[in-house]
């Protein structure tokens, strides 16, 4: 998956979600910079939620990227 990561940057000329730096959806220090998400949280209605991530920063860039931006390669 990082291969395609990688070459879809290439063509599309991308930068990075967490600081805007040319290059793949997350560059390596800010990929490097993820923090773990807490331990999964009670959700009303629900079981339990679970995130990769903790959402701030590149993470909550990402997310917002996707969802707002229309930018499918924030989800791989």
């Amino acid at each position: 998956m990082k291969l395609l990561t990688t070459a879809v940057s290439l063509v599309a000329r991308s930068n990075c979600a967490g600081c805007g730096s040319p290059g793949g959806v997350l560059c390596p220090r800010c990929e490097g910079a993820l923090l773990p998400a807490p331990q999964p949280a009670s959700v009303p209605g629900s079981a339990f939620a679970v995130a990769a991530w903790l959402y701030a920063a590149a993470a909550r860039n990402l997310v917002l990227e996707l969802k707002v931006g229309g930018r499918r390669a924030a989800a791989c």
